[in-house]
């Protein structure tokens, strides 16, 4: 959809740092997500795909301040 594509827009060079959370924007448009606690990868294809895994993951805080990040906050 074409909400997904602003959202990669505005995450063209993302690189957050939250913690043991590694979030960038890794090759083919895929958002990665490295879990320095766990020694664990991931990737998603959207933001809110990442912030929905961080809040079942148990990690709210770090779910709350990507959705601050993506709303421009």
């Amino acid at each position: 959809g074409g909400c997904e594509m602003i959202y990669f827009d505005q995450l063209m060079f993302l690189n957050l740092i939250f913690g043991e959370v590694h979030i960038w924007k890794g090759s083919a448009n895929k958002i990665m997500v490295s879990f320095e606690d766990t020694k664990t990868l991931q990737s998603f294809n959207t933001i809110d795909e990442v912030i929905n895994n961080l809040y079942f993951n148990g990690k709210k805080d770090v779910a709350e301040y990507v959705n601050k990040y993506k709303r421009g906050k």
